[in-house]
């Protein structure tokens, strides 16, 4: 078995074939599968030139001997006939002398060097495609910050193409959190690290971020001397939003239990509360039945009344939202209401409202608490954004909604109403609160 240091590969590779890197990154075993004991490299020829050459030499000269001496035991012959048979005796003795001790291993050699630079152009391949083909971005970088390579995953991820990036700087190509920072994983391999992972936000060519984690190793060459890292990056973006909707799934968890245990807090309140209104109503109801209905004292009684009365739809509500129940839903003319609770809110104050309120508004089925209170919490918004005061516009309307609207509707008819005030609006960091309970 043959060692091969492949200097242009990556560690990937380590995690398909069955061997360690005992420390050394991109050093891969590779095996004949035929023969096992074959070298991948051969060794040149033991025989040398000289040595070769006095072999041949000796052995050309034992042959002359041995010829001349078998030639003298046989009869005398004539010397052309001498001469041509010591020729063809020592040509043949030359040939196989020369065939065996040189032209053979000499053949064989070749043989084998081309059948391992076979081996070596076919493992370099596989690895090239392993490298190119890893499911994680892979790129190769020098002490000095600069790309030597980068694979068609890394390419995609970066958003820049193999090419344009070989020979950039990394921080200028994939730029992060750790770039220029004691925290880069260059930094810390060079100073020594063998092992560098963590997680962080790369940032696109496109200037998307990209959550990504983060493996470095070190890169050495063929004298095991430090040259750079090798970086693997995995995205971990849809992984990190999985992770960011449990989350908040449980953040949404945790408000449905807190609402639930306020909503058994509120409907005990609610009882105590409603039972105390009962009494409230009953003797104001009582006094007033003892004045004038032209006395002031009548009027501001009655006004005490119609808010406590509000107070007991707050509480029937309040009953409701505790037991999970459906609004008390009735036919309600909303120029009416819309009136009450803008006299209401309005009291005191120096807001005017403007009501553009057709004759033809037609009814509508609500829950006339629940409507009361969504109308006084927008208009002491109204009225709270004007402290200098001002004018609050309630403009309502008959509308139709048909199939393929873009509102999240039924189809059917409907009245639209719009309050519109002249304050300072509402900051942008608050509008997704604005349906909270109670937030203001």
């Amino acid at each position: 078995m043959k060692k091969i240091i492949i200097s242009s590969s990556h560690p990937a590779g380590v995690r398909i074939f069955p061997y360690s890197l005992s420390g050394v990154n991109l050093v891969y075993y590779i095996e004949y599968i035929q023969n096992r004991r074959t070298k991948l490299i051969p060794s040149k020829p033991r025989t040398s030139a000289l040595k070769l050459l006095i072999i041949t030499t000796v052995a050309l000269f034992l042959s002359e001997a041995a010829i001349m001496l078998f030639l003298r035991m046989l009869p005398p012959l004539p010397i052309f006939l001498e001469v041509i048979l010591d020729a063809l005796v020592l040509v043949g003795l030359g040939f196989l002398i020369l065939y065996y001790s040189l032209f053979r291993p000499m053949n064989l050699y070749i043989l084998e060097r081309n059948r391992s630079e076979e081996m070596v152009r076919r493992a370099y391949a596989e690895l090239n495609q392993i490298f190119q083909t890893a499911a994680d971005g892979m790129l190769v970088i020098d002490a000095d910050f600069a790309i030597l390579r980068v694979n068609e995953t890394f390419a995609r991820l970066a958003g820049t193409g193999s090419a344009g990036a070989i020979g950039k700087k990394c921080y200028e190509v994939f730029p992060g959190e750790q770039c220029h920072t004691s925290a880069c994983p260059v930094t810390r391999i060079m100073s020594g690290e063998e092992r560098v992972e963590f997680e962080t936000l790369k940032k696109g060519t496109d200037g998307r971020g990209i959550d990504c984690m983060v493996t470095a190793t070190p890169f050495r060459g063929d004298n095991r001397q430090l040259i750079g890292i090798v970086e693997d990056f995995k995205d971990i973006t849809m992984r990190k939003k999985a992770e960011n909707a449990l989350i908040k799934m449980e953040e949404e968890r945790m408000k449905i239990q807190k609402l639930e245990s306020l909503g058994l807090l509120a409907g005990g309140i609610a009882h105590d509360f409603n039972n105390l209104l009962t009494a409230i109503i009953g003797n104001v109801a009582m006094t007033k039945m003892d004045l004038d209905s032209r006395d002031e004292s009548f009027k501001s009684l009655d006004m005490a009344e119609k808010a406590a009365l509000r107070a007991k739809d707050l509480t029937r509500q309040l009953i409701t939202f505790s037991r999970g129940g459906d609004p008390v839903r009735k036919s309600v003319v909303l120029p009416d209401l819309l009136r009450d609770s803008a006299k209401f809110v309005t009291s005191g104050s120096n807001v005017r409202c403007v009501f553009l309120l057709p004759d033809d508004l037609e009814p509508v089925d609500v829950d006339e608490g629940q409507m009361n209170q969504v109308l006084n919490n927008v208009l002491i918004n109204a009225v709270q954004a004007m402290p200098e005061g001002g004018i609050v516009t309630i403009h309502g309307e008959n509308i139709a909604i048909t199939e393929g609207s873009e509102l999240p509707l039924q189809k059917g008819r409907y009245v639209k109403m719009s309050i519109r005030d002249g304050g300072c609006g509402i900051p942008k960091e608050d509008l997704g609160r604005i349906f909270d309970p109670y937030f203001t």
